[in-house]
């Protein structure tokens, strides 16, 4: 099997950890020598160099870090144990962790180091987001079978229900589903293998069949890789209208919008700069890890406190349709469904997010 390419912009440091943190305290030693005998140009030449290479250890030792945010060193851990558990993960002929995408190639699973890079060049934005809420990491195996990930999503459906834990609320009261174990999962059958088929794109720029701009997975995948990295709001419910929640400047996005309308929001006004919307296999992500963690299922529709979720990132250009996903309480399933770009409903809403690695 061909295997994709894998490579980082920053080489390989030459001593380990350990060997430079010895490395820095022998040199603060230096410093100290310096700064007694009164070498004082030579005590801030080495003050400088202390102070880099004390930065350059803490990034190599903690490279996730965001301004505002605690624990992305935990989640990025979860999140790998969470994937591997689903069975999205697998050994990769290198012996890594990672995934055999569509294109028949492997993609390992994103380093610490590689994100942790791409962090650092946008600090100060990614602190904005932070503190406007946008402070769960989620790493998506992109390059996968929509399938497989929908296949997954039932599994954990009815491993969950099986179990008695599996929950929807209602006014802040968890509650037992009764699954519909005989289809779980109702799935739209223009979405069926649209991944495969090029039927599907990503990243469209308008809703438009002759100037959408989006590609098609196989594209995704020669240009960025098999895994896309994001961040989405710590509050899992998309608000409804009216709910008026704003949080450091920033106004949450609510329901009762198309997702034409959306897309223009997230174009020209400011307070959402960097935003985007989910993708169908994002979602599908999200749902999963959110049944792994919390038992509950996602974008409970009819609960009158949570949202469908439009899949804005993503564009079937022969229907002119946007992926629709969400939770309906009366077929006790999920419905991966698909409603016209122009459409909007008081109950249906999009999931912002920013972009850690394209």
């Amino acid at each position: 099997m061909e295997r994709s390419p894998v490579s980082t912009s920053e080489s390989e440091p030459s001593l380990t950890p350990q060997e430079e943190f010895d490395a820095i305290a022998s040199l603060r030693k230096v410093f100290n020598e310096q700064e007694e005998s009164g070498k004082l140009d030579e005590a801030l030449q080495t003050k400088k160099e202390l102070e880099t290479r004390m930065k350059s250890l803490q990034e190599r030792v903690n490279p996730l870090k965001i301004e505002g945010v605690e624990d992305l060193k935990t989640q990025y851990d979860n999140q790998k144990e969470l994937l591997q558990q689903s069975g999205l993960l697998e050994t990769l002929t290198t012996g890594e962790l990672g995934i055999k995408a569509v294109d028949g190639k492997e993609y390992l699973f994103p380093t610490k180091q590689e994100l942790g890079k791409q962090l650092r060049e946008n600090k100060e934005f990614f602190h904005q987001k932070a503190e406007q809420g946008f402070k769960r990491m989620l790493i998506v195996p992109r390059g996968l079978p929509l399938s497989k990930l929908i296949e997954t999503y039932k599994q954990t459906l009815l491993t969950k229900h099986q179990a008695g834990q599996l929950f929807q609320i209602t006014n802040g009261t968890q509650e037992a589903v009764d699954l519909n174990t005989e289809e779980p999962v109702w799935v739209w059958d223009k979405l069926i293998d649209a991944d495969i088929n090029g039927t599907l794109v990503y990243d469209p720029k308008e809703y438009s069949a002759e100037n959408h701009q989006g590609k098609t997975k196989q594209q995704i995948l020669e240009e960025r890789g098999g895994f896309e990295v994001i961040l989405v709001e710590d509050n899992p419910t998309i608000p409804r209208k009216g709910t008026n929640q704003t949080i450091n400047g920033r106004k949450r996005l609510e329901a009762y919008q198309s997702p034409k309308q959306y897309q223009e929001i997230l174009k020209t006004d400011p307070q959402y700069q960097g935003e985007q919307g989910l993708t169908p296999e994002a979602w599908l992500t999200l749902a999963i890890q959110h049944l792994q963690e919390t038992g509950t299922v996602l974008d409970d529709w009819n609960n009158g406190t949570d949202s469908a979720c439009y899949n804005i990132n993503s564009y079937l250009p022969v229907s002119g349709c946007v992926p629709l996903f969400y939770w309906v309480r009366s077929y006790r399933r999920a419905f991966l469904n698909g409603v016209h770009s122009d459409d909007r409903d008081s109950g249906s809403g999009f999931r912002p997010t920013v972009r850690i690695k394209s």
